[in-house]
């Protein structure tokens, strides 16, 4: 059982495990699907993430923010492709969301620190739970600034040489948790947020580059 989508794995998961085929759990579908969820994991095997907190109150979003700073990026937990997806700069931008956006206890916001970096895909092909291929790709610019900029052409490039030393931390994440999305690489050359994602496409490339 496959589905390109990402908002199709969990149930995906859920169907394969009451039908009693192999693959994806239910459990490891969430961890994924739930970006904050999947950030917590990650944080705990000892992986740096970008700060984060589901937030479903004012007191709270603005404690994030004295905690972090700004700019912040606020996203629904599982979204996908950008969608929904904003930065904010500065308190009056946080102020304006979220009387644009209330907060909700049913459906809380994820708010994470904003890291500047080079954004990396790292897609594999896996069987028997080892990678047989894979491709590193880089996005030029990031996703969020596409959004924010309507007259930006965006554009996903292949390196046509992926061995050499620069490659070696993205490498090293993928092999250690398997698929891996998204990874955004500081400019202090640290990995700094991981994003795992069973599917075949990363960001929604199609509609990002057909918007213009």
């Amino acid at each position: 059982m496959l589905a390109t989508l990402e908002q199709l794995q969990v149930p995906l998961a859920v169907a394969r495990q009451q039908l009693g085929i192999t693959g994806l759990s239910v459990a490891a579908a969430h961890n994924f699907r739930d970006k904050a969820r999947m950030k917590t994991v990650l944080r705990e095997a000892g992986v740096p993430c970008a700060r984060h907190a589901l937030v479903a109150e004012r007191s709270a979003a603005e404690s994030f923010a004295g905690t972090v700073g700004f700019p912040l990026v606020v996203k629904p937990p599982a979204g996908a492709g950008g969608k929904g997806t904003f930065r904010l700069d500065d308190g009056a931008a946080l102020s304006n969301y979220l009387q644009r956006y209330p907060l909700r206890a049913d459906n809380p916001t994820l708010f994470e620190e904003f890291v500047r970096g080079t954004e990396y895909s790292f897609d594999s092909v896996m069987i028997d739970g080892k990678p047989v291929w894979h491709s590193i790709s880089c996005y030029m610019p990031s996703p969020l600034e596409v959004l924010e900029n309507a007259w930006i052409q965006w554009c996903v490039m292949l390196p046509r040489d992926i061995t050499g030393v620069a490659f070696d931390p993205i490498r090293e994440a993928a092999r250690e948790f398997g698929h891996v999305r998204r990874i955004t690489r500081r400019y202090d050359q640290y990995i700094h947020r991981v994003r795992i994602t069973p599917q075949f496409a990363a960001s929604d490339i199609p509609w990002l580059a057909g918007k213009n």
